[in-house]
C-alpha cells in the first residue's frame, strides 16, 4: 500500500498561464524507475478551454508568466551524457521568442523557496532570476582563488555557495517589441560578494534598475548558517542599484554577457530578519512590504508583516525608519483565537488580490493549531480573516476531540498561487483524502470554492482509505499541547480494537505535524497500527510563547508533553494498551532525539524505536551547518547571538557587526556549554541507564530495541551522532539495527530511501510487536 500512496501526485506550484487556464506542477514517484519527475496538467477555468492530462515537463525546471500572460519564461536543464546544457527561453504564445544558451555563464539554477527569483521586468522586456555564480578564475594574481574555501548555504543546497542575479534582457524598456531581437545578458552582483542576494522584485522605473531583495549575510566568523528550515537568520530586506543598460548592450549582433556590479545598496529592513519582498501599487503609491521574524532563538517563530512607502526612493535614508510600519505582529489577536502567523519562507508571487469591488487583501497560508490554513490579511489594517471553509459536518468553532471519516477529514490547506485580482489555486488534504485541488473565487458576495482536480484512485485504495479516522486530542493539564490521532477502523465501530500504538514526535523542534496527507503515515495506519502525532510545546502555531517557552527545556519539557500524550491515548482515550509489543515510538531528527529520550527513560512501556538521523550527542556542534541550533535550544542563546546588519547599512558597513567584538565572545563550547548539552543529551541517560544494569538482573533488554536510518550526506545532523549510538548499543549488549543510505541528505527523502525506510520501520515494529497483533 505505501507503494500506491506515495505514488499519488503532490501537488507542488501553480500558474496562471491566462485569465481562464492554470498550470499545476505535480510531484510524482516512480519506484519501478526509481526517479522523482515533476509532472503538469493543465486545467480550464472556463468551459470554452480544453484541459490536459498529466504531462512529463522534460527538460523544463521552472516557469513564469509574465503579468499580461503574453509571455512565458522556461529555463531549461538538458542532460548530455555527465554534462549539462542550460538555455533561458521566452516564449510567445507557440512561438520561441528568445532562446540564449547560458550554460557557460553560469552554474545550476535556484529554483528552491530560499534564494530563487524568476520574474519579469514590469515593460515585460527583461527576466530576473537567481543561479549559482562560476567559480572565480585562477589568475597569476590569485593562482588559489579555485581553491580559497567559502561557506555554502547547508543542508538541502548541493554545496551552493555564490547566489547571483542575473538579468536576459531582450529589448530595451521603452521598445519592447524590436524586430527579431537578439538578447543580452547580464550578471548582477555586489563587486566582492560580501553580501549574497536573492528573492528579487523589481521597482517599476522606467529605467528598470532597481530592486528589492533579501540579502543573506554571513557571521562575523565567516559562516553561512543553513537556512533550511531556519527563518531567523542573519538576512534583510534591502534596496539595490545596478547601472543603466547603454544602447550599446542591445546591438544585434551576438549574444553576449555583461556584469553590472550593483553600485549602491541600502538596507530597508531592521535588524530582525527580513525576508520575501513584495510591491504593491495602488493609488498612484508604491508599499513595500516583507515578513520578518526574530533574529537568533527559534529557527522558526512568530512572524511579523512590514510595509514601508517606496513611492519616492529618494526617501529612502535613515531619517525614515520611523515610517516603517508593521502591519501584523502580535502573537495574539484580541477578541480572537489566532494564534499568529507563521507562513512559509516565502509569500506568493502575486501575493495581494486587488479586486475591482473592494481593497487589496495579502493571501498566504499558515500554521493554525495542528492544521495548516489560508489567511486574508488587510495590508492597510492588519486585519486577518481565515479563508479555510470548515469541513462538512463539523463547526467552525472548535477541531478537539471530533473524529472524521473520510468523507468529512480535517484537512489542511496549502496555497498554490493567485492571479492578482480575484481568485486563489489552493490543495487541500486530509489522512484519508489524498491532494484535491480547489480554486476561490472572491466577488461581493464573499468565497466561493470549487474543485478542479483530485487523484484517480483504484478501488482498493479509495476502499481503504475509507476506514481511516482522524482526531485531534488536547492533552491534559499541558494547553496548548495536543496529539493528531490517526486510526483505522471499522465503519460501524468508532473505537475499535486495541491495535498497537506508535507515536511520532515531529523534528524541529520548532517544526509542526499536521493533518496533511502522509502517504507513509496513512500507509502504516492500514498496516494495523495507531498513530499518535503530537504537538508538543515549542510547535509553530500556538503563539510565541509556546515557541519561546521550550528553549534551555528540550530534553525534559518536550520528552514529557510527548510521554502525556502517550499516557492520554491508553488511558483517557483508550485506544491502546500498555504491554510488551504494544507501545512504539519512532522519530527523525530532534523527534528522534526525543525518541531516545523516551526509551532510555521509559524502556518498560516503549517495546521498540525507529530513529532517523537523529540528535543524539549535543555537544557534537562541529558536524551541523546551524550549529546556532544546539546554544538556542539548550539555554545558551546569548553565547551564540545572531543579528543581521543596522538598517540603512550599505555593502561597505554591513559586515562590520558589532555582535562579536573580540575573540572572547565568539561562539565556542566552554566547559559550561557542554556541561549543559552533555546532560541534555540522549547519549547520557542511555549510558546511565547501561550503567545501571546491574540494578536490574533479571531483565533480557535494558534498552528498547533500535533501528536506526541514516543518510551519509546529511548536513543538519552529523552521521556521527547515528553510528556512535548503534556502536554504544551494540558494544552494551542491545538489540541495535543501523541501515546506510549512501548519498541521502537529512530528510531521507529519495524515492528508494523513503521506501526501504518506512519498509524496514514497519518490519521493526512487526518483529517487536505482539504476536497475536496484526
Amino acid at each position: 500500500m505505501y507503494t500506491c500512496l506515495a505514488e499519488i501526485p503532490v501537488p507542488l506550484s501553480a500558474t496562471f498561464i491566462d485569465p481562464d487556464v492554470v498550470q499545476i506542477a505535480y510531484s510524482v514517484r516512480n519506484h519501478l524507475s526509481n526517479t522523482k519527475k515533476t509532472l503538469t496538467k493543465i486545467i480550464p477555468l472556463a468551459a470554452s478551454v480544453t484541459g490536459l492530462p498529466l504531462q512529463e515537463v522534460g527538460e523544463v525546471v521552472a516557469h513564469t508568466v509574465s503579468p499580461s500572460f503574453k509571455f512565458r519564461a522556461n529555463l531549461r536543464e538538458s542532460k548530455q551524457g555527465t554534462s549539462t546544457k542550460r538555455f533561458v527561453e521566452i516564449w510567445s504564445g507557440d512561438r520561441a521568442y528568445v532562446s540564449f544558451e547560458v550554460t557557460d555563464y553560469h552554474q545550476a539554477f535556484y529554483l528552491d523557496e530560499y534564494l530563487s527569483t524568476l520574474i519579469f521586468s514590469p515593460s515585460e522586456t527583461a527576466l530576473l532570476y537567481t543561479a549559482e555564480a562560476n567559480a572565480p578564475h585562477v589568475t597569476p594574481d590569485d593562482p588559489y582563488a579555485k581553491y580559497r574555501y567559502r561557506p555554502s548555504f547547508g543542508e538541502g543546497f548541493g554545496g551552493k555557495k555564490r547566489p547571483h542575479f542575473f538579468l536576459l534582457r531582450w529589448s530595451s524598456p521603452t521598445t519592447p517589441d524590436p524586430p527579431a531581437p537578439k538578447p543580452t545578458l547580464y550578471e548582477i552582483h555586489p563587486e566582492n560578494d560580501d553580501l549574497l542576494f536573492g528573492q528579487g522584485i523589481f521597482f517599476p522605473t522606467p529605467e528598470e534598475t532597481t530592486i528589492y531583495a533579501t540579502g543573506y549575510e554571513f557571521t562575523p566568523n565567516g559562516r553561512l548558517l543553513g537556512i533550511k528550515g531556519c527563518y531567523n537568520r542573519p538576512f534583510g530586506v534591502w534596496e539595490l542599484h545596478f547601472q543603466k543598460q547603454t544602447d550599446d548592450d542591445h546591438d544585434n549582433s551576438d549574444e553576449k554577457k555583461h556584469d553590472l556590479i550593483i553600485y549602491s545598496a541600502r538596507k530597508i529592513s531592521d535588524t530582525n530578519s527580513g525576508r520575501s519582498p513584495r510591491i504593491l501599487q495602488e493609488d498612484s503609491r508604491s508599499i513595500l512590504y516583507w515578513l520578518s521574524s526574530n533574529a537568533g532563538g527559534p529557527h522558526i517563530s512568530t512572524a511579523s508583516l512590514q510595509a514601508l512607502d517606496i513611492t519616492s526612493l529618494d526617501a529612502i535614508s535613515p531619517e525614515i525608519a520611523s515610517r516603517t510600519r508593521t502591519v501584523l505582529s502580535a502573537p495574539k489577536v484580541k477578541g480572537s483565537d489566532f494564534p499568529g502567523l507563521y507562513p512559509p519562507f516565502n509569500l506568493p508571487t502575486r501575493a495581494f488580490l486587488q479586486p475591482e469591488y473592494g481593497p487589496a487583501e495579502l493571501i498566504t497560508q499558515s500554521q493554525w493549531g495542528s492544521r495548516t490554513v489560508i489567511l486574508s490579511i488587510s495590508p492597510s489594517t492588519g486585519a486577518i480573516k481565515n479563508l479555510t471553509p470548515p469541513d462538512p459536518g463539523q463547526s467552525s468553532e472548535s477541531l478537539c476531540g471530533i473524529v472524521h471519516n473520510a468523507h468529512t477529514g480535517l484537512f489542511s490547506w496549502a496555497l498554490l498561487a493567485t492571479d492578482g485580482k480575484n481568485r486563489i489555486i489552493c490543495s487541500r488534504s486530509s489522512p484519508a483524502i489524498p491532494y484535491q485541488i480547489y480554486l476561490g473565487t472572491f466577488s461581493e458576495k464573499g468565497l466561493r470554492w470549487s474543485m478542479l482536480d483530485q487523484p484517480d484512485l483504484a478501488p482498493d485504495v479509495y476502499s481503504a482509505l475509507g476506514s481511516i479516522h482522524t482526531s485531534i486530542h488536547p492533552i491534559p493539564d499541558r494547553h496548548p499541547t495536543e496529539t493528531i490521532v490517526i486510526r483505522s477502523v471499522l465503519p460501524n465501530d468508532l473505537r475499535g480494537k486495541n491495535v498497537p500504538l506508535v507515536t511520532v514526535p515531529h523534528g524541529g523542534p520548532h517544526a509542526a505535524t499536521t493533518t496533511a496527507f502522509s502517504p507513509a503515515t496513512t500507509a502504516l495506519v492500514l498496516e494495523g497500527y495507531t498513530l499518535s502525532l503530537p504537538n508538543y510545546t515549542g510547535t509553530p502555531g500556538y503563539g510565541q510563547d509556546e515557541v519561546s517557552k521550550l528553549l534551555g527545556q528540550c530534553g525534559t519539557l518536550d520528552v514529557e508533553d510527548v510521554h502525556a500524550s502517550t499516557l492520554h491515548v491508553v488511558n483517557d482515550l483508550q485506544l491502546a494498551q500498555f504491554g510488551q509489543g504494544d507501545i512504539f515510538v519512532m522519530g527523525g531528527s530532534h523527534g528522534g532525539f526525543i525518541a531516545a529520550h523516551l526509551i532510555s527513560r521509559y524502556p518498560n512501556i516503549y517495546s521498540a524505536a525507529i530513529l532517523r538521523n537523529p540528535v543524539i550527542t549535543c555537544g557534537e556542534v562541529s558536524g551541523t551547518d546551524i550549529p546556532d541550533w544546539y546554544f538556542a535550544e539548550f539555554g545558551f542563546q546569548d553565547d551564540f547571538p545572531i543579528h543581521s546588519s543596522p538598517p540603512f547599512s550599505d555593502l561597505s558597513t554591513a559586515m562590520k557587526s558589532p555582535t562579536i567584538p573580540h575573540f572572547d565572545a565568539a561562539p565556542h563550547v566552554t566547559p559550561r556549554i557542554f556541561e549543559g548539552l552533555y546532560e541534555a543529551s540522549p547519549s547520557t541517560a542511555l549510558v546511565n541507564r547501561l550503567k545501571n544494569r546491574s540494578q536490574q538482573p533479571n531483565r533480557s533488554r535494558h534498552i528498547p530495541p533500535v533501528l536506526l536510518l541514516i543518510g551519509t550526506s546529511d548536513q543538519r545532523v552529523s552521521p556521527t551522532q547515528g553510528t556512535g549510538l548503534y556502536h554504544l548499543l551494540k558494544g552494551a549488549g542491545e538489540e541495535v539495527e543501523m541501515l546506510v543510505f549512501d548519498g541521502e541528505g537529512h530528510p531521507l527523502d529519495g524515492v528508494e530511501a523513503a521506501k526501504v525506510g518506512w519498509e524496514a520501520g514497519r518490519d521493526w515494529l512487526k518483529k517487536y510487536g505482539r504476536e497475536e497483533e496484526l
